[in-house]
């Protein structure tokens, strides 16, 4: 797991901050095929998600379950990382 993946994982946006000012990898997974996206998304993290997003991260990307960061946040009930994942979405068309 990087260091990334661990920050995401464990909810501290100061240390993704941190991360991503060095550059850290926005793409890797771990081993259930999870980004730092994904997990922020997972655990309804909106400021992590929108660090992520705003560094460009993935916003397509599927974990081994085929789940999205869109469908994460839609299943957590979270209506602000949804909103933000689908602007992000249409400025991406």
């Amino acid at each position: 797991m990087t260091p990334l993946l661990w920050a995401a994982h464990n909810s501290d946006e100061g240390i993704v901050n941190l991360l991503l000012e060095k550059m850290a990898d926005t793409e890797a997974k771990d081993n259930k095929g999870m980004t730092p996206l994904l997990w922020a998304a997972h655990n309804s993290d909106e400021g992590i998600v929108k660090l992520l997003v705003d560094k460009g991260a993935d916003i397509d990307a599927k974990d081994d379950e085929c789940m999205t960061p869109l469908l994460w946040a839609a299943r957590e009930g979270q209506e602000g990382i949804v909103n933000l994942l689908r602007v992000k979405e249409k400025k991406s068309l």
